[in-house]
């Protein structure tokens, strides 16, 4: 199948502060964020296998939000995806920082303002009909 070349797609991929695991481990976590037309996409890859899938997650300052996030039917360790990764990104846009902690790991900070303020930024406004407003 061949995929349409005139419609915007991006992918941005963010890797959180280094965090320890409970070997003291130095590890970081990564944020995926695509967004096409007709997808969109955020998912938090941490490296540890999660017993649950509550999360609490931050934007900015913003009040700390529990939620259940998914876990994708071929995640292999440690991979999460929220309810609707359209609402999520609308949450983050023009954010400087997301934190989340999962049940396996401490709160895991990544910081947006230099991923998401680059010349992509432009595409993932014009994704999906109203963009990410």
């Amino acid at each position: 199948m061949e995929l349409p070349t005139n419609r915007p797609r991006v992918a941005v991929w963010i890797n959180s502060e280094p965090w320890h695991d409970r070997e003291g481990q130095a590890r970081t976590a990564t944020l995926l964020l695509y967004s096409s037309p007709d997808h969109h996409v955020l998912l938090l890859k941490t490296g540890e296998r999660q017993p649950s899938n509550d999360v609490t997650w931050r934007v900015d300052q913003a009040a700390e939000v529990a939620d259940s996030w998914t876990s994708p039917p071929w995640a292999q360790k440690g991979e999460l995806l929220p309810l609707t990764g359209l609402e999520m990104m609308r949450k983050m846009k023009g954010a400087s920082r997301f934190s989340i902690k999962t049940a396996a790991t401490p709160e895991l900070v990544f910081f947006l303002g230099e991923a998401l303020e680059t010349s992509l930024q432009a595409n993932i406004d014009r994704c999906g009909l109203n963009g990410l407003r």
